[in-house]
């Protein structure tokens, strides 16, 4: 919430899968019904929640449930971005799309990352230029998957090359974690 105006603004962030699950025993889910009748309703096994294919859907569907929840308080945000998955709702947030093709668009993403990923694979983040990440690669089974900031790319690749490229980077001195 921004304090320096007249009016105080509202900015959401959306999570992606990384985010902590929905606790039912949390005060928010004990004071709203509907929160609870939406949980159950989603609630997942532990082998479901490590599959993508059934994880992203549900955490865009409890985004809609945060998000009627604000609506009930009248609360209106004026600014929203969204991490990896949270990006669709980010995007269904200012009315990209409906309701019905986010969830349509979370379950697509969901079965493609399911079906096309490696299950080995990983990603870590250096504290270095892409440049320089280039020279540290140097023919890893990685390649440069985002860039952050000027002094901050993430890579992806196989658990072994990203452990590999993690300690290569820490000898330099830069840091990094996967």
């Amino acid at each position: 919430i921004g304090i320096g105006k007249k009016q105080p603004t509202l900015g959401l962030l959306f999570p992606g899968q990384g985010a902590p699950q929905a606790n039912p025993k949390s005060a928010v889910f004990q004071r709203f019904a509907e929160l609870n009748r939406f949980l159950s309703q989603t609630q997942l096994s532990q082998a479901e929640q490590i599959n993508t294919a059934n994880a992203q859907p549900n955490i865009v569907r409890t985004t809609l449930a945060g998000l009627d929840l604000l609506k009930q308080f009248k609360l209106q945000a004026s600014a929203a971005v969204g991490h990896s998955l949270g990006e669709l709702s980010a995007l269904h947030w200012a009315g990209a799309y409906d309701q019905a093709s986010l969830i349509e668009l979370a379950q697509a993403r969901g079965h493609a990352m399911a079906n096309y990923g490696q299950a080995n694979g990983g990603m870590a983040s250096i504290g270095a230029d892409p440049s320089t990440i280039k020279s540290l690669i140097n023919g890893d089974q990685a390649v440069i998957a985002g860039y952050n900031g000027p002094q901050q790319t993430v890579i992806a690749g196989s658990r072994e090359a990203m452990s590999t490229l993690v300690e290569r980077a820490q000898q330099q001195g830069l840091a990094a974690t996967n």
